[in-house]
């Protein structure tokens, strides 16, 4: 289950979960140099950009991945 703010698990809910599901599964792991999975979501909102905050499924590390418009 994703964790977040609420106003950013809202805005969350309104992006399609096929969408949802591409978006947690293409985040650059500057650790592995390569297309990661995030693991340990966690969703906010960053001077109006929704923000998936979590770690490289593959080695652990922090990893982000910025949501526009």
């Amino acid at each position: 289950m994703i964790q977040g703010t609420k106003k950013a698990l809202s805005l969350w809910e309104k992006i399609p979960p096929s969408i949802r599901v591409k978006l947690l599964n293409n985040a650059w792991c500057g650790q592995c140099r390569n297309v990661c999975s995030i693991a340990d979501a966690y969703l906010e909102l960053l001077k109006d950009h929704l923000v998936i905050k979590g770690s490289c499924i593959t080695c652990g590390s922090a990893v982000a991945r910025c949501i526009d418009d």
